[in-house]
Order: C-alpha cells, then sequence, then structure tokens
C-alpha cells in the first residue's frame, strides 16, 4: 500500500537536514526523525535509503506485517484514510479455527484437548479441541466448541461447512438405538419391554451418541430390550 502524507514528507526532509548537521543536536533531531517514521510504519530500508539518497519519497509504501490472504479491502487509489480505519485485513489461511455445534447433551463428553475429524471436499483433515464456549446458543441449545487444525492447500476456507468428529473414549456402558429415545425437551425416555407383554416407560440419562446408538448411564439394565 503506496500512500502519501505533508506530516511524512516533512519528516524525511527533517531526517535529511539533521543528518546533514554533524553536530551532537543534529544527531539527537536525526534519531527522533527516524523514530517518527517508523511510527508511521515506514520500512527500515526505505528510511536508510532516505538518509543515503538526500532525497525524500513521495509516496511511501507500507508493508503487511504477516503474509496470508486479504480477506477485506476499504481502500480504493487516491482515497483518504486516517489513522482510525482499516484499510486492509489480511488473515493467514495456513492454521485455522473451526466452530463445531455441539448439543447440550452430547457436550459433557468433550474436553479441551479432545481429537476431531473435519471433513469437507470429500478430505478429513485432524485436529483438537482447544476452547469450550460456555453458553448456549437458546434456540439449538448447541455450544461454540474451537477446533483448531492445519489447512494444507487452503482445503477449508472461511465460512464454509464442514462436518467434525469428536472423539472421545467414553468407557464401557450401557447402549440403546438412538431411535428408541423420546426426548420431550425436558426429559428423555424408552420404553422397555416386560415379559408379561406390556412396556414400562422409563425416563433415562443419556450419555454420549454415534454410531447410531446413547450411551446411557441410568435407567436401562444390560439384557432389558428396548422398543425402537
Amino acid at each position: 500500500l503506496a500512500i502519501y502524507s505533508p506530516d511524512l514528507l516533512a519528516t524525511q526532509n527533517e531526517l535529511i537536514l539533521a543528518e546533514r548537521n554533524r553536530s551532537d543536536l543534529g544527531r539527537t533531531l536525526a534519531d527522533a526523525a527516524r523514530a517518527r517514521l517508523r511510527l508511521w510504519d515506514m520500512n527500515a530500508a526505505d528510511i536508510n535509503l532516505v538518509q543515503k539518497s538526500g532525497k525524500p519519497m513521495r509516496d511511501v509504501v507500507l508493508r503487511s506485517p504477516v503474509s496470508g490472504v486479504v480477506m477485506t479491502k476499504n481502500i480504493e487509489a487516491g482515497a483518504r484514510v486516517t489513522p482510525a480505519e482499516t484499510l486492509y485485513e489480511i488473515a493467514d489461511l495456513s492454521h485455522i479455527w473451526v466452530l463445531a455445534d455441539v448439543y447440550e447433551a452430547e457436550l459433557a463428553a468433550v474436553r479441551v484437548g479432545t481429537p476431531a475429524q473435519v471433513t469437507a471436499g470429500g478430505q478429513t483433515l485432524a485436529g483438537r479441541v482447544t476452547f469450550i464456549g460456555p453458553v448456549f446458543a437458546a434456540q439449538t441449545r448447541t455450544a461454540n466448541v474451537r477446533i483448531e487444525l492445519d489447512n494444507p492447500n487452503g482445503l477449508l476456507k472461511p465460512d464454509m461447512f464442514a462436518e467434525v468428529i469428536l472423539q472421545e473414549r467414553t468407557g464401557s456402558s450401557v447402549a440403546v438405538p438412538d431411535s428408541a429415545v423420546m426426548n420431550t425437551g425436558t426429559r428423555s425416555v424408552v420404553f422397555v419391554a416386560r415379559d408379561s407383554g406390556t412396556f414400562e416407560p422409563r425416563e433415562v440419562v443419556l450419555g454420549a451418541r454415534g454410531n447410531g446408538f446413547y450411551a446411557i448411564r441410568s435407567g436401562v439394565q444390560p439384557g432389558e430390550r428396548v422398543v425402537v
């Protein structure tokens, strides 16, 4: 980004004049001028060029401090800008965050450090959970879980949707098909088949869900038959 500023031009001239003054005062003024140019984000190589050539640069090039992809561009040629304005937003997409929505019933099984698989475009990338959001979305009853991962070749792009699988060992437990569970909004119920040919509704506490099954923390015993 090349900019022109009367103040920047004047400060360069101050540097040139101060460099011609070999006294202690001249060196002090030159150091002060260099410091002001650095505050303008003027490159050290450009400052040295002005000093050696004795000629100020009318247009000064401002270089990005990071490499990446331009996400936002708020500037046009010849436009007037102020220090408070954001001219460019640049993001490094080689290492990214993926925000996954995890249901309230499943969040208890997620920990910081939990391995994750993120699938998009037919490819799967490996990452880990680095943050679990403290707030639930009122309508979806989900919380944001942040996953960090390397993004080779820019496979994942901003605002893209992806499928996330969180892999956490939960140990052995009773499990029932997910179609056997009726969620009323305030509780979860399964119907257990009795020997007499009747069915008994049982309130259950659900654990993790995966591969078409719910882990059951309480409410159903091993070997009992449930309605699906």
